[in-house]
Parts: C-alpha cells; structure tokens; sequence
C-alpha cells in the first residue's frame, strides 16, 4: 500500500464538525476495520417542528474522528454503498475532479476512482464548497438549491442501501462506529403539518453531538375581502351577485429547495359560494408577489380547475414554476359569489382550503397535508308586512322598492335597486304584498337602504315618507356573526326602538336565522256618509235660499225707491 499525506474533505473537518486543520498522514487505499479506531461516537438528532416523526441512518464511511474534527482512515462502509455511491458520482463530474486533482496512483489494485478517500473528498468538496450546493443540514449550514448532497441522499435511499439505524426517536443518541453518516426522515413517518428533514450530513467522532433537523413546515391561510375595503379577513358578509374575492395563501418548507421535484396543490372546498366561467378564467397564481400564472398553464402537469365547489390548483413542480426560498409564499386569487343555496345568518357560508406539499425530500411521491383555513361568508334576509294601523290586519298588494342607500360597505352598490333573488341592479324592482301582507327577500348585505312605498293598499293612505332600513352586524375573533341588529325611521314615524305588538318597526332581528323582520302600517281613509240628505245635495239648497233671500231684498228695495219718487 502505497501511503501519503492527504487533505481530508472540507465538509468531514471543517464543514461539518465546525472546525478546521489537516489530517494526518493517510494510506490511499481501502483500509478493513481496525481494533485501533476510536471508540463509538455519538449524535442526537433534535426536532423542529415535527412530533412523530422518527429518523433513518446510513453510514458512509467509516474513519477515526477525533475531538478536534480531524478524520483518518477513512473507508467505505460496504461494497453496496461504494457502488451506489459511486455510480452517483460519475453521474456528476467525479472523472474530471479527479484529473484536476491529480489522483492517478493505484494502490493495492484499488483504482483512484474506487478510493475511499478520494471519494470523501470529492463530496466534501460539493456539499461544502460549490455554490450550488443544496440546503442540507450541514454543519455550517450552506445556502443554496437542490443539488449533490441532496440527490446523493435521495440514491441511497432509492437503492435500498442497508440503514445501520431505523426509527430513531427524536432526542434520542444513536451511538456507532464512528465515521460519515447521512440521517433522513422515516418514510411513513410524516403526518399532517409536517415536512421530512433535509438530509443531515454529519461526521460522527469522539465528541458527542445534537444536531436540529431542519424542516420548516408548509402552513396554508384563506381569507376573504370585505366588500370595498382592503384588507383580508376571516369572514365577511354579501349580497347576491356581489363578486367576493378571496385568497389563499401558502408558504413552503424552508428546504423546499432540498426535493427533486416540490408538488404544491390548494383543494378549496366551497358551501354556499359557486364560480363561474369567468371567475375561473381570473384565478390569478403568484410567488413572492410575482404573477406566474401564464407560466403555471404552460407547464405539463399543472392545472386550474374547479367542479362541483370544488377549486383546485395543481403545480406539479413549483421549483419549476419560479424561485422559491424559505419563506416564500404562494398566493392565489380569486372571485366567488353567493350560490342560490346559501345559508342566511349564523350557519354562514363556511368555505376551507387544504394545502398538499411533497413532504419527504428523500422520495419524490411522498407527500403530506397542511391543517385546513376556513372563511365565512354571510347573508341576511328581510320579511316586510304590511297591515292596517287601526286593526293589524295584514294588507295585500302593497308594493314598494327597496334601494341601496349607503356606500361605507360596498362603494359600487350605493344607489342600486334590490331585486327579487337579492342581487342589485341600476333599474327598481316592486315588491308587492301577499295576502298574507308580507314580501321577502334573502340574499342581502349588512348597510342602509331606503324602502319606498310606490302603492299603498286599497283604501288606504300612503306612508308620509320613505323608511330606511339599517342592518348591522358583529363577529367575533373566530369570525362568527355574533349579533345581528337593524334600525329604521322615517314611514309614518310611528316606530320605536323597543316595540310592543300593535306598534310598527323592527318585531325581530335573529343572529341564528339572519332574518330582519319590518312591521309597517297604513291609516285606512274611511268614506262616512249623511243621513237623508247627502252633504252635497245640503249646500245646494242653502245656497239656493241664500240666492233667493237676496233676490228679494233687492226688489223690496226697489219698490220702496220707486214710491219715494211719486
């Protein structure tokens, strides 16, 4: 065997240990196990964020590692992780490394290319040095993208490599042979709201180590516009046909940058909220505030789509659709609108998005999910009825409209004309009374309208003056309506705040159902006619008698004249 100084690799000494310096004099050859390596070491992986999850080890190489960092004797582990790990190499540029490097003695019948120290070398020089590394847990941590050291953890695991340690408990110390290992998540191990840990590259030697796994968790957040505002909230209320934009919002592992391929996938389940063609043509898709969505379409694999209330969208790869990192987030928006079946009042119209992520960066078809965000949106309803003032009665055939007078809540809506399925429009619909004397109306928002009397009943006088309505609402920090409450003045200015029955105004306001319930009324005019002589036919006479009381006078006065003169 032929023996000379070697370097050992960055990542083994300085990288991964933390410290610095030069190994001692190495034979380049395959070396067997020898009683006069260092006893076990140890390490203790820690958690993050993940509860259940357990961890699988692979052992390298073996070699003496000292307390300092310094390794020596290196060799590989078995012959099945030399040729799996190997076989990746070449697939890289392990051949022209070694040509750089000068490697090109043999000792012992081992080639350079099959050197446990060369290829400890060579690895150390990509996973610590090259800027393309990946976000493996190395020691210091690097910096960038999925590459070797992602992709040579992902080859063992696929190959089958023999594990020296399955199902390692969080904080629990596996203690070995001392040496290089590779630690990644145990496949099946992973529930919802957790991410495998990028792969953990470690030197295990004389001193003992506690390394934290490195999985940021995916999280997902739906939120829903109220009205004209700006901001985003966890519930808010609307009228029928009103376009309500919602938003989901997702971020990703912060070693998504660890996985071959990163599947990302919002399912957003919709009650009482329905798109249509257009809605669905207008889901805008967005990374760190940039639109991808063009992007997102013209990529195989991915999709937009929605069936049933259902609103998917699929990225079948997002470290293809555009730069991630940790931190970053994913958001889509898009417009939605009260469906013909949509709950009024407390029930609410409860809309919830899943987020799934590709969770394992060691197997590209694993994947988990994050815990469901829930929205609400509301809806009121209003029962008008109109009866007579004097007797209650309910009156038929009253007719009104019913327009939007305030635009504090929704700025495109004031001015507008509630209509039967309580949409709006720019032109009036009349409402008109049943024989029960009420009309009724769901499908509107929370504000102020002025509801005019355009007929009143038969026989009856109309109101003095138009009613407004104001419907108000509160929820809760959960976002549940926690109280439903409306006001009105004007009409005949016959109503109170606490009314009694016999009295108009609001009888009822209901939190649980979202109905509003107005009681109006109208003054009777009642026709009382005379006995035996109309009043009419009264004032003809006495004008009559006037006229001829007066007639007389007149010819007195002119006989009395003309005797005067004889």
């Amino acid at each position: 065997m032929i023996c000379k100084s070697a370097r050992v690799s960055a990542v083994l000494v300085a990288g991964l240990m933390g410290f610095g310096g030069f190994a001692a004099p190495v034979c380049q050859g395959i070396l067997a196990p020898s009683s006069a390596w260092a006893a076990d070491g140890s390490v203790t992986i820690s958690q993050q964020h993940n509860t259940g999850a357990t961890y699988d080890g692979y052992r390298i190489f073996k070699a003496d590692v000292d307390s300092t960092g310094n390794a020596t004797n290196i060799t590989w582990e078995s012959d099945t992780v030399r040729s799996t790990v190997l076989a990746y190499l070449d697939s890289c540029d392990y051949g022209t490394w070694l040509a750089n490097e000068g490697h090109t003695d043999s000792a012992n019948g081992v080639t350079p290319h099959d050197n446990a120290q060369n290829a400890a070398d060579y690895i150390g020089d990509k996973i610590h040095n090259s800027a393309e590394d990946a976000e493996a847990h190395t020691i210091p941590p690097t910096t960038k993208g999925d590459t070797f050291a992602n992709g040579l953890a992902r080859e063992l695991a696929s190959k089958g490599v023999g594990k020296v340690t399955q199902g390692l408990a969080s904080d629990t110390a596996y203690t070995g042979e001392q040496g290089y290992y590779l630690f990644v998540t145990h496949a099946g191990t992973i529930g919802t709201d957790e991410a495998g840990t990028a792969p953990i590259w470690v030197a295990v030697g004389a001193t003992a180590q506690t390394i934290t796994e490195k999985s940021a968790i995916p999280t997902v957040k739906k939120e829903v516009k109220e009205d004209s505002g700006t901001e985003y909230g966890i519930a808010a209320d609307a009228h029928r046909g009103q376009a309500m934009s919602y938003r989901l919002t997702g971020t990703v592992a912060a070693n998504a940058n660890s996985f071959e391929t990163y599947f990302y996938e919002f399912v957003d389940t919709m009650s009482g909220m329905v798109m249509d063609d257009a809605d669905v043509g207008n889901v805008t898709v967005k990374i760190d505030g940039t639109d991808v969505t063009t992007t997102l379409k013209g990529q195989t694999g991915n999709s937009i789509t929605y069936n049933d209330g259902v609103l998917t969208v699929t990225i079948a790869d997002l470290l293809r659709l555009g730069t991630i990192h940790a931190g970053s987030k994913v958001t889509v928006d898009y417009n939605a609108h009260l469906a013909t079946d949509a709950q009024m009042g407390q029930a609410g119209n409860k809309n919830t998005v899943v987020l799934n992520y590709s969770s394992d960066p060691a197997s590209t078809g694993s994947k988990a999910a994050a815990s469901a965000s829930t929205v609400t949106t509301y809806a009121y309803a209003l029962e008008l009825k109109k009866v007579d003032q004097g007797t209650r009665e309910a009156l038929g055939n009253a007719e009104f409209t019913m327009q939007v007078a305030d635009s504090s809540t929704d700025a495109a809506s004031k001015g507008k004309y509630v209509q039967v399925d309580g949409s709006l429009s720019t032109t009036a619909y009349t409402f008109k009374t049943g024989a029960d004397g009420t009309f009724a109306v769901q499908g509107i928002d929370e504000g102020t309208y002025i509801i005019h009397e355009v007929n009143p009943p038969a026989n009856h006088k109309a109101l003095a003056a138009d009613m407004t309505l104001t419907i108000s609402r509160t929820f809760d920090s959960t976002g549940a309506l926690s109280g439903l409450s409306a006001e009105v003045t004007g009409g005949n200015g016959l109503f109170v705040s606490n009314p009694q029955d016999g009295q108009d105004g609001i009888t009822e306001a209901s939190t649980a159902t979202g109905e509003v319930d107005l009681t109006v009324s109208n003054k009777r005019e009642t026709y009382l006619p005379g006995t035996g002589m109309t009043t009419s036919s009264a004032g003809i006479v006495a004008g009559f008698l006037l006229l001829t009381g007066g007639l007389v006078g007149v010819v007195h006065r002119f006989e009395g004249d003309m005797d005067d003169a004889a």
